[in-house]
């Protein structure tokens, strides 16, 4: 949090997700992650197993190497923050317009469109838990 006059001094907010995608938090979505937290003035961070990235940063993301079942925190703090969120969710509970492959793993030679359907590519996790598998 920040110090001084005017600074919010309301407690961070965040939301988990679960990574859904066999290819993990991936250069595309990673790369659409940071475009929209970067339209807030909100502090972004992401956290995985103990690892935070700046949320606007693409390669910072990148770094938590993340995989399919993995989850991620995501906290967002500052004037903006319950928007920055909101969005965030937003973007990645509408499918990140990813693919994922209809098995937890793609068969070699599976990048024929026909093999694929369009899927979330990371969820809330409290949705994850109530919908069960994926596939």
């Amino acid at each position: 949090m920040r110090d001084g006059p005017g600074a919010d001094m309301s407690e961070p907010l965040e939301q988990r997700f679960m990574i859904l995608d066999w290819l993990g938090l991936h250069a595309r979505a990673a790369t659409r992650f940071a475009n929209t937290a970067a339209k807030f003035s909100a502090r972004i961070e992401v956290d995985h197993d103990g690892v935070v990235a700046d949320g606007k940063n693409v390669i910072g993301l990148l770094t938590l190497v993340t995989s399919a079942g993995d989850e991620i925190t995501v906290r967002a703090d500052g004037p903006d923050a319950a928007a920055a969120l909101a969005a965030l969710t937003e973007l990645v509970t509408g499918e990140l317009g990813e693919l994922v492959p209809r098995r937890r793993c793609a068969p070699a030679g599976a990048h024929a469109r026909s093999r694929w359907r369009s899927g979330a590519v990371v969820r809330p996790v409290e949705r994850a838990e109530a919908s069960g598998p994926v596939g």
